[in-house]
């Protein structure tokens, strides 16, 4: 009878949880996401991730790199906009 190691098993990742992962591991805190149609599992596996990154809702695109320049000055990080 063979076992299997759940530590070797392949689990189905998509390309948003890899982004969001990455972003973690980045040490990205906050994001300020505008969501679309072609966003929207992007914005799913935000919200999956809400613990480890902060997502920020801007009224506009252009208002959300605004903000995401405005984090980046004042806080000395990274300012990172998805729109």
């Amino acid at each position: 009878m063979a076992t299997t190691d759940s530590a070797t098993t392949n689990q189905m990742i998509s390309g948003a949880d890899i982004l969001v992962q990455a972003l973690v591991r980045n040490g990205i805190e906050t994001i300020f996401a505008y969501p679309g149609g072609a966003s929207m599992p992007l914005h799913q596996a935000l919200l999956r991730n809400k613990e480890d990154l902060r997502t920020i809702l801007p009224r506009h695109e252009q208002g959300g790199g605004f903000a995401a320049q405005g984090y980046a000055r004042s806080t000395g990080g990274v300012g990172v906009c998805m729109a």
